[in-house]
């Protein structure tokens, strides 16, 4: 609770984190300040829900299935979108948001370490151009 204060209070407008906490969820909610809060079992899933919750992360996503267990979700909580994070890179990228159940994928693979450490700005750019048209091809 003392992050997400934080977080308002630098003026943030959304939470994102590793698990589900239900005070920090409640205190988002009851603060108007958005969160997105770790998920990874259909027990975490049963209180988003009781909290109105509609997007949540699935962290670490490859650790707990991936694609395979995204889907095995959807059914039983096809109201809910997931923003994996945890696994997800450029070489599953596709897979993870070709699934109608996912809102938003999320990953350290952008940008690559090595171009922020030599502040290569034109090959950050054109990382970032290359990712954005891979998602936009995927999602038209």
């Amino acid at each position: 609770v003392d992050q997400a204060w934080a977080t308002l209070d630098n003026g943030g407008k959304f939470v994102i984190t590793p698990g589900f906490n239900p005070k920090v969820v409640d205190w988002c909610l009851k603060h108007e300040l958005a969160i997105c809060p770790g998920t990874v079992t259909p027990s975490d899933l049963e209180q988003a829900l009781d909290f109105g919750l509609e997007v949540v992360k699935f962290f670490p996503a490859a650790a707990y299935g991936g694609t395979k267990t995204l889907k095995a979700l959807a059914g039983p909580y096809a109201s809910i979108k997931f923003v994996p994070t945890g696994g997800v890179n450029l070489d599953n990228l596709s897979e993870y948001l070709s699934l109608k159940n996912v809102a938003a994928v999320g990953g350290s693979f952008v940008p690559d370490p090595k171009m922020v450490k030599t502040e290569d700005y034109k090959a950050i750019t054109a990382a970032c151009r290359d990712i954005l048209k891979k998602v936009k091809d995927i999602r038209s």
